[in-house]
């Protein structure tokens, strides 16, 4: 009964949901910087786009979703601002 109980305490909380955030399996940079590196010229907008828009994506909580990114090591690209993010990424790795 216990056990009932606390899972009903947890399910009637007022916690609000953490927030989901969609994370790129395997990460958006690997898959860019690997086709970047077969085309063997930058990517063009269109080309990330399609790529970020085609990509395996997993919805996590914020917090697992930066956990993840600790446990890889480095943050990977939004799905929103992708484009933008990447030259960044590439004009700072020069």
């Amino acid at each position: 009964m216990k056990f009932l109980r606390r899972l009903f305490e947890k399910a009637n909380s007022e916690e609000e949901p953490e927030q989901l955030v969609q994370v790129y399996i395997p990460p958006l940079i690997d898959i860019l910087k690997q086709a970047e590196d077969q085309k063997g010229a930058p990517l063009e907008e269109e080309e990330v786009l399609s790529f970020s828009d085609n990509s395996i994506c997993m919805n996590m909580s914020t917090s697992r979703a930066k956990q993840f990114a600790e446990e890889r090591g480095y943050p990977d690209l939004s799905y929103e601002t992708a484009w933008e993010e990447w030259q960044e990424l590439r004009s700072s790795t020069k």
